[in-house]
């Protein structure tokens, strides 16, 4: 319901950047032209299996980072302290990750990206998006 009241898919299929590449999420999101999931079931396939696996792993790599905005800013642990209505919860989450990303620049990178060889970019790189 969440999900589509976003329009998140709809805003993803029209734009051109994405074209050619999925969102890789929990079985909720299903499987679209957007979304990915793992596969269910007893009898999958070994292309279905390797799939789950190399998914699985990668997917490892993105929790690390909401473990690392909670680290970081506990404040934003929203199972413990955050209730939807009554605390501006998307605001200050989403204020914990620039701020993380920060960090994270500053410090020349984190797990993620070492894991997967990458750079982060420079602080003007990375607040240019939100010009």
């Amino acid at each position: 319901m969440l999900l589509r009241k976003s329009q998140l898919e709809e805003e993803l299929q029209a734009d051109q950047r994405f074209r050619g590449f999925l969102i890789y999420g929990d079985q909720a999101y299903g499987r679209t032209d957007v979304f990915a999931s793992p596969f269910k079931g007893s009898r999958l396939t070994r292309a279905q299996a390797t799939i789950n696996a190399s998914m699985a792993e990668v997917r490892t790599s993105v929790e690390w980072s909401y473990g690392q905005v909670v680290n970081y800013w506990s404040a934003v642990d929203f199972k413990r302290k955050m209730a939807v209505g009554q605390v501006p919860v998307e605001k200050l989450y989403k204020v914990a990750v620039i701020l993380t990303n920060c960090i994270t620049i500053l410090r020349g990178g984190n797990n993620n990206s070492q894991y997967l060889d990458l750079d982060p970019p420079t602080l003007d790189e990375y607040f240019s998006v939100y010009n």
